[in-house]
């Protein structure tokens, strides 16, 4: 999990290949960092980044 914490400290969204991901009424960002992924939004007005889930890759899209 260090991993994903060192790469969302050195996020840069100008420097991504941004993926899209369908979410119930609305698309998030993906985030790959090895075997996890992070799902979040950018809310550019309020320039704030955020996360809605960290997960595993096989855990990631599974509704709850």
């Amino acid at each position: 999990m260090n991993c994903v914490l060192k790469s969302l400290r050195a996020f840069n969204v100008n420097a991504l290949s941004i993926s899209l991901v369908s979410a119930a009424n609305h698309y998030l960002f993906k985030l790959r960092v090895g075997d996890y992924r992070v799902l979040y939004d950018i809310l550019y007005a309020d320039q704030v980044l955020l996360i809605h889930r960290i997960r595993h890759r096989r855990e990631i899209y599974k509704e709850k």
